[in-house]
């Protein structure tokens, strides 16, 4: 058993730097290595990230994000800021098949994450770097597209008309976003008052102006945070819609009829059928004693029909026929491990999931679903 009272050891940064140094040198950096060293530097860009962020108690969604907090704690410059953002990028691109070695981008990578470590653990650089590394950060390039789809920002500060945010965007890594000419008719001004420091955002539809400052058509807060896109559209009702209606719907009482009993009861024969092993045949008893035993206070509160188990086995029988017969003869080379029960869809960029009850992939270049 781990014994709790053992005390952390912490890492120092002159770990990291020997360790830099010798990812760096052994051996001597050349076009046909740069791949193998940016993977080994990612690893030590991340052990030094987990390293300052040990303390911290909230949860980062990715290195981006874990990144751009350290630097804001530690008051970078945004050109410090642009370098070790650009090197994290490079890290990844290298992990890609379409990897391009460069040097004199791989000697700006290495001041990167040299200063880094330096301004972080506040720490000199060893002497040693001094002659290895450019003495100065790579140039900034600022965007020139005017219309992008989706940026993914972190909010820095904001006033009554902008917010000012970090992106993992190369070309424009800080940028300042009007949401109040954003939206339509005015409609992202309640951003405001939701708004913190760190906040992430997912900006949609974004053009941007003459002074490269960002317009999003809609903005979404929390994207990480997934919501099922039926629990949104029950928030828009007959009489108008508003956030609040997703917490109602939340503590109203459940429906509780036999119908809903019954659809649910099929699901759990169609779970059982699709898992069914050939020396454990799904039966009709073992199914809903299981299916019993998670809703036993549903089945107690619902008054339940006299032939609800006639019911049930002839819902049983259906769905048999259905996964032994119907499927394996219209579907060519139905292969039941092939198949998603309640497989998740998300959509990263608006925040939301939802699922479809049976979907199927068996043929190559073939995907079908069954609800």
């Amino acid at each position: 058993m781990q014994n709790s009272s053992i005390p952390r050891i912490d890492i120092q940064s002159f770990d990291l730097f020997n360790r830099i140094a010798q990812i760096h040198q052994q051996p001597q950096a050349a076009p046909e290595n740069l791949r193998a060293k940016y993977i080994l530097l990612y690893k030590v860009l991340e052990q030094a990230c987990y390293e300052l962020t040990a303390r911290v108690t909230f949860s980062f969604a990715n290195l981006f994000s874990r990144l751009d907090y350290i630097c804001k704690e530690k008051k970078m410059t945004p050109s410090d800021k642009y370098a070790i953002q650009t090197m994290r990028r490079n890290c990844n691109a290298a992990l890609r098949d379409d990897f391009r070695p460069d040097m004199e981008e791989y000697l700006y990578d290495l001041r990167a994450v040299v200063r880094f470590v330096s301004l972080a653990f506040e720490e000199d650089i060893p002497a040693y770097f001094i002659p290895e590394m450019p003495h100065s950060n790579r140039p900034y390039k600022g965007t020139r597209l005017s219309r992008i789809p989706y940026v993914r920002a972190s909010v820095t500060s904001w006033n009554d008309t902008q917010i000012f945010a970090a992106t993992d965007r190369e070309d424009d890594p800080f940028i300042i976003i009007n949401y109040v000419r954003g939206g339509y008719d005015g409609d992202l001004l309640y951003i405001k008052d939701l708004l913190t420091e760190n906040m992430p955002l997912n900006l949609l539809d974004v053009r941007v102006d003459e002074e490269n400052h960002y317009i999003p058509g809609l903005i979404v807060i929390y994207p990480d945070y997934l919501i099922d896109i039926s629990a949104l559209a029950a928030c828009f009702r007959e009489y108008g819609h508003h956030p609040l209606n997703f917490f109602i719907n939340k503590i109203k009482p459940k429906a509780n009829t036999a119908p809903i009993l019954m659809g649910n009861l099929a699901s759990q024969f169609l779970d059982d059928y699709i898992n069914e092993r050939g020396d454990e045949p799904v039966t009709y008893s073992h199914t809903v004693k299981k299916f019993f035993a998670g809703a036993a206070l549903e089945f107690c509160t619902c008054d339940l029909p006299a032939n609800f188990h006639a019911l049930a086995q002839s819902q049983m029988i259906n769905i048999r026929s259905f996964v032994h017969d119907i499927l394996p003869h219209n579907i060519r080379s139905f292969d039941k491990q092939k198949t998603l029960l309640e497989a998740s869809f998300i959509c990263e960029r608006l925040g939301l999931k939802t699922g479809f009850r049976f979907p199927y992939r068996g043929v190559p270049g073939v995907k079908r679903s069954i609800s």
